[in-house]
């Protein structure tokens, strides 16, 4: 490779990474959205799903707050609100079922 294809190279590198990084303000906006996607199924074990759930909560509600018109901040905070019901409802069932095969034990 001469240097000329070795320049041809870098330029398209560098073109792919200024296109997909084009806002990179968003970080926090696209780990509530992970988080919250990721808290639809780690509700199934709650000592997973109240952290992910809560933690893409915060993200989502800071990622809202550098922009109102994110979408996907906005989306991360209703998923991970809905993970973190989930989560609650399924402690609650877990719990009932827990004290209900205790009773009828002894």
């Amino acid at each position: 490779m001469d240097n000329g294809e070795n320049n041809k190279e870098v330029e398209k590198v560098e073109e792919t990474v200024s296109t997909t990084n084009e806002n990179p303000k968003e970080g926090q906006s696209v780990a509530g959205l992970v988080l919250g996607i990721i808290s639809l199924v780690a509700f199934i074990l709650p000592l997973a799903g109240y952290p992910v759930s809560i933690v893409g909560i915060v993200l989502s509600a800071k990622g809202m707050k550098k922009d109102k018109t994110n979408a996907k901040a906005k989306i991360g905070l209703v998923l991970s609100i809905i993970g973190l019901l989930l989560t609650l409802a399924n402690s609650i069932l877990g719990v009932i079922t827990a004290m209900n095969t205790l009773y009828t034990l002894y």
